[in-house]
């Protein structure tokens, strides 16, 4: 998995992460690693071309509350 950003080493959130990563290896396609652990808040997505990865199903676990 070719990342262009990681949560939390370089977003120290989801959202953040979204809002402002680039793609770094030009792609086409903007790669998220979300890192094991459990990460909260909300998360909306406005833009295309954007893969969200975590660390394993038994290891990234997203809260929120519902979808916008």
């Amino acid at each position: 998995f070719a990342q262009d950003a990681a949560v939390p080493d370089d977003f120290a959130t989801i959202q953040a992460a979204v809002n402002g990563a680039t793609d770094v290896d030009q792609d086409g396609t903007v790669e998220i690693l979300v890192r094991a652990g459990t990460h909260s808040g909300p998360v909306r997505i406005q833009r295309s071309n954007l893969l969200l990865e975590g660390e394993g199903a038994g290891a990234t676990t997203l809260q929120g509350n519902g979808l916008v």
